[in-house]
């Protein structure tokens, strides 16, 4: 394989109901290290449920469960493969533990995270 070769699945036509699939690394897939090096780089940068807790005073864990299950619909209505929603979670749960969420109403400032009232 030349250096300048790509390691997709593109072509000429586009197919929008053909799903590429990555190329398999065997460098990575063959290498332990690089098993061993994702699980603690995924240890050490997973959201911190405690932190949750403490940063969202005004988010109920049911309102999470809701915006959980309208993402999940939409993911199915738009056919998204199941990765898509995991990791859509993933990041809503990363930065919900970060930021302090406001339940939404008329005196709310629109500068800050506004979740809406469910």
């Amino acid at each position: 394989m030349d250096k300048m070769d790509l390691l997709c699945c593109e072509n000429a036509t586009v197919d929008l109901d053909m799903r590429c699939k990555p190329y398999l690394d065997p460098v990575l897939l063959k290498d332990d290290r690089v098993l061993y090096n994702l699980l603690n780089l995924e240890e050490k940068y997973m959201p911190n449920s405690t932190n949750f807790s403490c940063v969202q005073t005004d988010v109920e864990p049911k309102m999470r469960d809701e915006v959980a299950q309208w993402m999940l619909d939409v993911c199915r209505e738009q056919r998204q493969e199941d990765e898509v929603f995991t990791l859509a979670m993933n990041l809503m749960d990363r930065f919900l533990s970060l930021v302090k969420g406001e339940k939404t109403t008329a005196s709310t400032p629109r500068n800050r995270l506004s979740l809406p009232r469910l």
